[in-house]
């Protein structure tokens, strides 16, 4: 989701129209507002410890 919404921010940025940037960045905006919110909800839920050690584990094993 983050790479989608970072693309079309790129594209859209490098355009000289100064609508099409402007939507771009608020779209880019709600993007991260979306990952946050998905990010709160799995610290509430206890998801995001569980996420967390996995990932300690993964860079264990490197």
């Amino acid at each position: 989701m983050v790479a989608a919404a970072e693309n079309h921010y790129q594209r859209m940025h490098n355009s000289t129209d100064g609508r099409s940037r402007d939507i771009a960045i608020a779209a880019y905006s709600r993007a991260l507002e979306d990952i946050f919110d998905e990010l709160r909800l799995m610290r509430q839920t206890g998801a995001l410890a569980t996420l967390e050690a996995l990932l300690e584990t993964r860079n264990d094993r490197r």
